[in-house]
């Protein structure tokens, strides 16, 4: 009985080390591993800030040699796993493109080239990679005018440092189309509505961006802006203008009424309205539609006959309606004499 159990025991001992010697076997049998798929992600080198194409993992295709235990490893180093490349740029140019080998970069990274393993086929074979760099823009900030029928005088954006704005991480290609374009704060009929003619107020405008930038574009950027409502008046001084003195055809039956010579013209008169009116009287000062007159009625004319002979009667300037006189009333003395009675010595 006990040699038939050193036989069972042998025969264990003889089986175990077969199966070894053949998992071994067959571990170290090379064989050829077809359409075996990896990814990769193109990244930036260190210290550099852009944009990289293709942005997204790509998946390789390979081919290699290599034993049983090696694919397993192959697979526990893939499965799950984006392998990072980092091409080589020229980090002085705006733009560059190179070819990366992938192949070349598959063999030099550690997790694959500690396997040991031979590539025989990596698909595609390279990859065309773009590196573009981020630069900053800085526009002009222009004001829009949208207020409807309020004018404005004026509108500016007092503090120098905010007439212009400056975009940071632009792509060198956008940036490049944007120059000599402006950003814009916007001026609305909302925002001067309560601001009375000739004041000035100064708030607050957000700037507006062209439609292509808006997505680097910091939100809720600001300007002041201050800005003047136009006075719808304006002034024109008149250099001079004959007095011309009207009265009725019967005071002239009884009194001869005289004017002295200094007071038959009126001088540098300044007068206020409508700025369109006052606009054409500044292109034609000499117009006949701006007179001075002197009206004297018969109540007045007699009393100034019993008293003393004379009367002051303020100067009437005759305008287009809606133009006033801006200026001191000047006033003018009337002599009035009856008919037949001594001259004054």
């Amino acid at each position: 009985m006990k040699p038939l159990l050193n036989q069972l025991g042998t025969f264990g001992i003889v089986t175990v080390v077969t199966l070894l010697v053949w998992l071994y076997a067959e571990d170290a049998n090379i064989q050829e591993y077809t359409g075996q798929t990896v990814r990769v992600q193109f990244v930036l080198p260190e210290g550099s800030d852009g944009i990289i194409g293709p942005a997204e993992p790509i998946t390789i295709e390979v081919d290699f040699n290599g034993s049983n235990g090696q694919y397993q490893q192959f697979i526990q180093q893939t499965r799950g796993v984006v392998i990072p490349i980092t091409p080589t740029f020229d980090l002085s140019k705006d733009q560059h493109a190179v070819d990366v080998e992938l192949r070349e970069q598959l063999e030099q990274y550690e997790g694959l080239s500690e396997l040991g393993i031979n590539l025989t086929r990596v698909s595609p074979e390279r990859e065309r990679v773009t590196f573009e760099k981020y630069v900053e823009l800085t526009l002009d900030v222009r004001i829009v005018q949208e207020t409807g029928g309020i004018r404005l005088s004026s509108a500016t954006i007092e503090k120098e440092e905010q007439r212009r704005v400056t975009l940071r991480k632009i792509p060198a290609s956008e940036a490049a189309q944007f120059a000599g374009v402006n950003a814009v704060a916007r001026v609305r009929e909302q925002d001067v509505a309560d601001i009375a003619k000739g004041d000035s107020k100064e708030f607050d405008v957000e700037i507006e961006f062209p439609a292509r930038l808006r997505e680097w574009a910091p939100p809720g950027r600001d300007v002041q802006v201050l800005v003047t409502v136009a006075n719808d008046r304006d002034t024109v001084t008149i250099d001079r203008r004959p007095i011309l003195l009207s009265y009725p055809s019967s005071i002239n039956e009884r009194y001869i009424v005289e004017v002295e010579e200094a007071a038959r013209f009126i001088t540098s008169f300044k007068l206020e309205g409508p700025r369109e009116q006052i606009a054409q009287l500044k292109q034609d000062p000499a117009s006949a539609v701006v007179w001075a007159s002197v009206r004297l009625t018969n109540e007045e004319a007699d009393a100034a006959a019993t008293n003393g002979g004379e009367l002051t009667k303020a100067v009437e300037i005759i305008a287009p309606p809606g133009v006033t006189l801006a200026s001191d009333v000047v006033r003018v003395t009337i002599r009035v004499t009856p008919r037949g009675a001594a001259p004054n010595p």
